[in-house]
């Protein structure tokens, strides 16, 4: 039942009792003939006759219920003869709130008395049992005084023990759903026909029920809910879905506990007081009620952290090779140097941002026609080099050894590392059937090209596929998808020898030699693929080989010389951190970079000489980090000029793991170039734009940041004035503290080490298992977290410690669902 409609309950409570209100036959305008005229009690209000009469039943005495039902005692006017017999009786007159302007014409002798003088409130539907028991006193008290010859009904103290234990009731029950004792609003229906007594008592009963029913309700239902029902859904409903975010999808606890990302994210805007929209004001949260949901988003993140919402390894779609995998698997497996995969389409990436996500490596017919032509192309390179062609021909037909044998020696040996796994009979002995077929016309090695080519547009080499359908409940997964998951992870490419000789031999699930291995794989050559693709997309330097392209004609300096230069000094950077098992927390900041004389002069950076790129020690604080490399700082930048905006939600996002939606559409556009900005910074202009009510959530939170690398240009060179004006780079972090320009930027970054190091390691897992990341992970992130953190910002735990995680090293059947405990979230 909802809070608002049990909250009703009390004026259907009262509605009810007024039908069933005692009718004697002192109703009003009747006229008792007696020798000498009874006490008259007048009842401006329906509900204060019910009282009365229970008060002075047995007495005689009249009573008249002068207002009518649903008649406004305010405005209700007596006929002649109702007002004769009050002025010519010895009358009491109960009124609650404004007298009526007829009343001014009865004698002094009539005593009138207003129970609610206030006014402003009302008696009787609308009264709650707090109210009720008040008036009932002062009823009791008056009628007492003024006719002390009268016997108040020994029942009415019953009828007062069940007023009393009404208001303990109602008081609990507010107490429970922690609403305003204003608000009235609610369902309680009690059936059939009763006494005003049966009313109350079965008003206390369906209390008591409806108030255990809400002390077992959930924070999230009745504290949380009426917040966001009352400040936010306004904004964030179904049909506005306003930054991306439709709060209508949470209307219960079990459905708003799947995403705990969501509320964290609204926990940070409420509690930074950026929403709701200052300018709201009736939407406004009171601080209770900012804390009571940051309170709430915490409690239910710190639940999925430690495990207690459940755990699931995840879903993983059968994953395609991508262009970069293809190309180094074809590398590894013959030696050759070409890159076919370069000419496929491009590969998707989805919220990962990575471009090996299963989930967005689709199959177009364009691929498939390429993956044909690849083929042949591969075979025609293999067959065109002698040395090549006799490592593909390992045996030949001699003596004793048939043709058939020679070349089902050949298919079984090379299947299985095509295929990254033992091939079976089945697989074998069609490629040997498809030999045989060709060797009918073609001799031996002419024949052995078709297999080879087959091999090459199989689904077993397209795809990293499994020797076994995985089981319903998670299970470990085997060898040598072990050893291919593993590969794929560090190398972007096939396993290698050693990798397939512990899997054969069953010793890969082996703990230590498993650890072993991914230390191995981190300090080889081919490691470095993981600066390229994983350090490349996450920061954004793989930018630098296709999209960034700064304006040739304003930034003339940046020369495909310096493009290249950019590029290998993050790779260098990255590369070095993995060989040396350097910290990621010098990726906020560090006091070295690696250069040459170009890149230096490039830099303004004085003392570099030679060519080649090395390490150096930086002097300037602005430098050093992601922040200060002109790959990232040109990434984060458009053709003709810095984005402040982009670079600061490259800081929330990408550095700090901040969600931001997307950008609204239909919003006025910022100049493209900043010499279009007249007479002042691109700031100026920016905060203008701010102003927007669509935009100024999100700028609120990423432009005090971007504001501060402002001292960089589109190039990441360094400055001090744009449009000849001086540049303020001050700015504000997420959580309020203030900077001024990089340098102070990279410090303030440098004591947010566990969101970002939760961050990259979030980066990390969702790279290695080629998915987005579930709440079922955050146990998982969390833990190694904590011990990257105590390890000093290790990056060799970082890729380990996911390298042995769960959802690496488990699988399971794609109707799983996790067995999650219902928490109570308080």
């Amino acid at each position: 039942m909802n809070p608002k409609n049990l909250l009703r309950s009390i004026l259907l409570f009262w509605i009810i009792a007024l039908v069933s209100c005692k009718k004697t036959d002192n109703q009003a305008g009747e006229i008792i003939e007696q020798d000498e005229a009874p006490p008259l009690i007048v009842a401006m209000n329906f509900s204060l006759g019910c009282f009365v009469e229970e008060l002075v039943d047995g007495n005689a005495v009249k009573v008249i219920n002068l207002v009518p039902p649903g008649e406004n005692p305010e405005t209700y006017t007596p006929t002649a003869l109702m007002l004769n017999e009050i002025k010519t009786t010895n009358a009491l007159v109960l009124v609650t709130g404004k007298e009526p302007n007829w009343m001014s014409v009865l004698p002094e002798k009539t005593k009138v008395v207003n129970l609610l003088p206030e006014g402003s409130a009302t008696f009787g539907p609308a009264a709650d049992p707090n109210q009720a028991l008040e008036i009932f006193e002062n009823v009791r008290k008056e009628i007492t005084e003024t006719f002390p010859e009268l016997q108040i009904d020994p029942g009415a103290d019953e009828f007062r023990t069940k007023l009393v234990k009404n208001k303990v009731v109602w008081n609990k029950f507010l107490e429970t759903i922690k609403l305003p004792k204003g608000l009235k609003d609610g369902v309680i229906r009690p059936s059939g026909e009763a006494d005003f007594l049966s009313l109350v008592e079965e008003n206390v009963r369906l209390l008591e029920k409806e108030s255990a029913e809400f002390a077992n309700r959930s924070f999230y239902e009745h504290t949380i809910l009426p917040i966001l029902d009352r400040s936010c859904i306004e904004c964030h409903d179904e049909a506005s879905q306003e930054g991306d975010l439709n709060l209508e999808l949470y209307l219960t606890e079990d459905l708003a506990s799947l995403k705990p990302s969501v509320w964290e994210k609204v926990a940070q805007v409420v509690k930074l007081e950026q929403m709701p929209p200052p300018k709201k004001e009736k939407l406004q949260l009171s601080e209770d009620e900012r804390s009571q949901l940051y309170s709430w988003s915490k409690s239910l993140s710190e639940k999925w952290d430690a495990g207690q919402m459940g755990t699931d390894p995840g879903r993983t779609t059968i994953h395609r090779l991508n262009k970069n995998e293809y190309n180094y698997t074809i590398r590894d497996l013959f030696g050759l140097k070409i890159r076919p995969a370069d000419n496929f389409p491009e590969d998707g990436s989805g919220e990962s941002g990575f471009d090996n996500n299963a989930d967005t490596l689709f199959l177009p017919a364009l691929l498939v026609e390429n993956y044909f032509e690849a083929a042949g192309v591969i075979v025609a390179e293999i067959y065109a080099d002698p040395s090549l062609r006799r490592r593909y021909i390992i045996s030949r037909p001699a003596g004793n050894v048939s043709a058939d044998e020679a070349a089902e020696k050949i298919l079984r040996h090379w299947s299985s590392f095509i295929y990254r796994k033992p091939a079976n009979e089945e697989e074998v002995a069609r490629l040997v059937s498809l030999f045989r077929k060709e060797a009918e016309q073609k001799n031996f090695d002419e024949a052995m090209q078709m297999p080879l080519y087959a091999m090459l547009i199989s689904p077993n080499f397209l795809y990293r596929s499994s020797l076994t359908e995985p089981a319903e409940d998670p299970q470990p997964i085997e060898d040598f998808e072990l050893a291919s998951r593993l590969s794929y992870f560090l190398w972007s490419s096939m396993p290698d020898r050693e990798l397939f000789k512990l899997a054969s031999e069953g010793k890969l699930q082996d703990p230590a030699v498993f650890e072993a291995q991914v230390k191995r794989m981190l300090l080889d050559d081919k490691s470095k693929t993981l600066g390229m693709h994983f350090g490349g997309q996450w920061f954004g330097w793989e930018e630098l080989r296709s999209s960034a392209n700064p304006d040739q004609e304003k930034y003339p300096g940046f020369t495909f010389q310096i493009r290249v230069l950019l590029y290998q000094e993050s790779m260098m950077f990255f590369n070095d951190l993995l060989q040396n098992n350097g910290s990621i927390n010098s990726f906020l900041n560090s006091d070295y970079t690696f250069l040459n004389d170009t890149l230096a002069k490039f830099y303004r950076i004085p003392g570099v000489e030679g060519s080649q790129l090395r390490r150096v020690k930086l002097t300037d604080k602005n430098r050093g980090g992601v922040l200060g490399m002109g790959s990232v700082l040109t990434a984060t930048s458009i053709p003709l000029r810095s984005s402040p905006s982009i670079r600061g939600a490259f800081v929330v996002r990408d550095i700090l793991g901040i969600p931001l939606p997307e950008p609204p559409m239909n919003v006025e556009q910022l100049p493209e170039d900043d010499r279009e900005v007249h007479g002042k910074t691109f700031r100026d202009s920016l905060e203008q734009h701010r102003e927007d009510v669509n935009c100024k959530s999100c700028h609120a939170m990423i432009d005090p940041i971007g504001f501060g690398l402002e001292a960089f240009d589109a190039i990441g060179r360094f400055r001090t004035s744009q449009n000849g004006i001086p540049l303020d780079t001050n700015g504000t972090m997420p959580d309020g503290s203030s900077f001024a320009g990089p340098a102070e930027l990279k410090v303030a970054l440098m004591k947010q080490k566990e969101p970002f190091t939760r961050n990259m390691v979030s980066k990390i897992l969702t790279y290695a298992i080629g998915r987005d990341i579930t709440p079922y992970d955050r146990p998982v992130i969390k833990e190694i977290t904590d011990k990257v953190i105590a390890d000093n910002g290790s990056i060799h735990t970082a890729f380990i410690e996911v390298a042995k995680s769960y959802p690496f090293r488990f699988r399971r059947g794609d109707s799983y669902k996790p067995k999650t405990p219902k928490p109570t979230l308080e």
